[in-house]
């Protein structure tokens, strides 16, 4: 075979390739978001609304990260506003019981996701002499909500030895499944609170809660009853301790 002809045949070979590899890259599926995330399959762009669960769910990812909620909160003609962070690895639901626990404490204000100079990061926090971090300082309340580590409340107990610990669990049944074993693991269990709310309340709050909220507490219940009207929407549970 002749020079010319040999370039010529590698010069078809080469465009035969190019042209399978260009069908093959545009059969395949554009990357659009699975219908066990969202209802509708278009992509999204940071103009587009918030396509609808095709579920609810406080598991159902959010599109964008960070998403900010920015609440305004109302309690004997005080008013505080609170902007929570939904970040990519965090549920609503996480959110929504740290809400809850502030609601909950409003009278002793605690500080949400804020450092305090340690290797671990309470959810909700109260200290001394201010809420301002300054070394030394005491923490007078320690709260997590959701999953946690046994080994974190282990050392955050034993390097906080004046602190309350307050840990908030989505149902009874985690609440009680934990607390046996913190019982178990834990040098100092006793100093452990649990906190859970009726069967159903947190799941009605999720689905209500909205990135501009604006909620109305009544805290003439407290520690026993925890009352607020959200956006016009009432609600009231027993608040379940352990």
């Amino acid at each position: 075979m002749c020079k010319s002809s040999l370039i010529r045949n590698r010069k078809v070979l080469f465009a035969f390739n190019i042209s399978l590899y260009a069908r093959k890259k545009h059969s395949q599926p554009k990357n659009i978001p699975s219908d066990e995330n969202f209802q509708t399959s278009t992509l999204l762009t940071p103009h587009s609304p918030l396509p609808t669960p095709s579920r609810p769910s406080s598991l159902t990812p959010r599109p964008f990260y960070p998403m900010l909620y920015n609440l305004e909160i109302e309690c004997d003609g005080e008013t505080r506003r609170q902007m929570l962070t939904l970040s990519s690895s965090e549920t609503v639901r996480h959110v929504a019981m740290k809400l809850l626990a502030y609601l909950v404490y409003w009278e002793r204000e605690p500080e949400i996701e804020k450092r305090v100079g340690q290797h671990y990061k309470p959810d909700l926090v109260c200290r001394e002499p201010s809420n301002h971090y300054v070394e030394g300082e005491k923490i007078t309340l320690w709260i997590e909500c959701g999953d946690v580590a046994v080994k974190k409340l282990d050392k955050i107990s034993i390097r906080n030895p004046e602190a309350e610990f307050i840990v908030v669990k989505p149902t009874t049944r985690q609440r009680d499944q934990f607390k046996t074993q913190v019982d178990r693991k834990v040098k100092n269990p006793e100093r452990f609170r649990y906190l859970t709310f009726e069967d159903g309340f947190l799941r009605s709050f999720v689905l209500a809660l909205t990135t501009r909220s604006r909620i109305v507490l009544d805290h003439s219940r407290l520690p026993d009853q925890l009352t607020f009207q959200l956006d016009e929407e009432e609600f009231s549970t027993t608040l379940l301790w352990n």
